[in-house]
């Protein structure tokens, strides 16, 4: 749907590599990553508030998938694998903060009603200060997109831009993030075994967890900086 306005465009900007090598005659199609930056920083007090709000416990792990709760995103997988934590002993909560499609309906009444629904939480659409609350209580972020539409994603942005250990799919423009910022998960007969391991993996290491803190914020600092990003806007504008 995009080519007719690519094709008739004297320059194209886009977020990822991947989605200008889909483009025909791409010579003119330019690529600047999405910037990295939190619009809101929440207070204590109101990450406190969040957290009380929802019934998330001081003691616990905290996961979360951000945004629009679409099938893409892949809720049951992610649902699958928590409670298999959960029956494994690990301290873990599963926070969904957005607003279901209609398509997983069906899943957050039969999660709401089971024995799991004080450990994986819906809160349904977030206003500003809560969505940004929800990252910051978060220990791990899920990204995941299968399948992929090629969309730059502002939630991972926003995850990044908090120093959050992410974990995303190994498919098309999540590939252009470095391994060391992101885990990436491939989608076949084994990624819940796979997804298990890497948030067991993280959980059970603070330095694990520490370290991929360290390596979001210097990705962030030099390659997704607001500065960094107007810098190329600017320059490609101006040639």
């Amino acid at each position: 749907m995009s080519q007719a306005i690519v094709s008739r465009s004297k320059k194209v900007i886009v977020h990822h590599r991947w989605v200008k090598h889909q483009l025909a005659n791409n010579d003119r199609i330019e690529v600047i990553p999405h910037f990295a930056t939190l619009s809101h920083r929440p207070t204590q007090k109101e990450i406190q508030s969040f957290k009380i709000k929802y019934g998330i416990r001081e003691t616990n792990f905290v996961l979360s998938c951000l945004g629009f709760i679409n099938p893409n995103k892949l809720p049951g997988l992610q649902i699958e694998v928590i409670k298999r934590l959960i029956d494994d002993g690990y301290p873990v909560q599963l926070v969904f903060a957005g607003e279901p499609a209609p398509e997983a309906k069906e899943l957050v009444a039969e999660v709401q009603s089971g024995r799991y629904r004080q450990d994986i939480i819906f809160t349904g659409y977030q206003n500003e200060a809560e969505y940004f609350s929800a990252i910051m209580a978060s220990d791990i972020i899920i990204n995941l997109r299968n399948p992929s539409m090629g969309e730059a994603s502002g939630t991972l942005m926003h995850a990044l831009a908090a120093a959050k250990p992410t974990i995303v799919s190994d498919t098309n423009q999540y590939r252009e993030f470095p391994d060391n910022v992101c885990w990436k998960l491939t989608h076949n007969e084994n990624e819940s075994e796979v997804l298990y391991a890497f948030i067991s993996a993280l959980l059970s290491d603070r330095n694990l967890r520490a370290a991929i803190s360290d390596n979001c914020a210097d990705y962030v600092r030099n390659v997704l900086g607001w500065e960094k990003i107007t810098a190329q806007w600017t320059e490609i504008i101006s040639r």
